[in-house]
């Protein structure tokens, strides 16, 4: 069998279509028809793999303009090849706010606290920040977490109290509707008659020992001077009860 000698028209052709992305069978089915797959291989392997390198070479030099003329996507393209990351590994500071649902100002605060950190300027490792940002909301919404030591507030666990603080008082309504709770100045209310009534049925007590017990005079004044001692601490228990309204 006679071997394949192309020309050199031919190999401008391979070379223009590999540039382009042809695939190599579909080129070799235009080219050199009737030889098979290894031999074109073989006769065009410089026009197919300097075809690629140029191809990707314009590529990039259109991806470095762009990205000189102020292209931010074009920008972080370039960063993530040079990191050696893939591109959907990588966010910015807004598509990171988009995925965990929260502003700009809460995420600023999560990354000075050193929840989260980014790899770069505007650039997150979209991963292994929602993997931290999620762990650090789970455990302020299970109360594990504490105030930041830092001089700034922490507007996730503030949210998450104030969140708890409001589910704890709708609970407490709805048990005092249930009649499993009283109100503080309800209790204060029913206390303080049944201490009124105490106190009264004690103040007649001196009275009625003179009366039917007949009793000497200082010792029905000692049980006055007991009784109104017994009073008056009652008093000071009940009024340390009273309700700041």
């Amino acid at each position: 069998m006679q071997q394949f000698t192309p020309d050199d028209n031919q190999r401008q052709l391979v070379r223009a279509m590999a540039g382009y992305g042809v695939s190599a069978s579909d080129i070799q089915r235009l080219v050199a028809k009737g030889i098979d797959e290894a031999e074109f291989m073989a006769t065009f392997a410089d026009e197919l793999e300097e075809a690629q390198i140029q191809a990707s070479a314009k590529l990039q030099e259109q991806l470095y303009t762009q990205a000189v003329n102020g292209n931010t996507a074009a920008m972080l393209h370039l960063a993530k090849q040079q990191q050696g990351q893939s591109i959907s590994s990588i966010a910015s500071t807004s598509e990171v706010c988009a995925w965990l649902g929260i502003g700009k100002v809460a995420l600023h605060d999560m990354r000075k606290r050193g929840i989260i950190t980014p790899t770069g300027r505007d650039r997150w490792d979209l991963k292994k920040t929602v993997r931290a940002a999620c762990v650090h909301l789970r455990e302020v919404a299970a109360g594990r977490r504490g105030e930041s030591d830092d001089d700034a507030p922490d507007l996730v666990v503030e949210r998450a109290k104030l969140a708890r603080a409001q589910r704890e008082a709708v609970e407490m309504e709805n048990d005092v509707t249930r009649g499993m709770l009283m109100k503080r100045e309800d209790v204060f209310t029913i206390l303080a008659a049944v201490f009124g009534e105490m106190i009264r049925e004690l103040e007649t007590l001196s009275d009625r020992a003179e009366r039917d017990l007949r009793i000497k005079p200082e010792l029905v004044e000692y049980i006055r001077t007991a009784i109104r001692e017994t009073r008056e601490a009652m008093s000071r228990k009940i009024n340390g009860l009273r309700p700041n309204i």
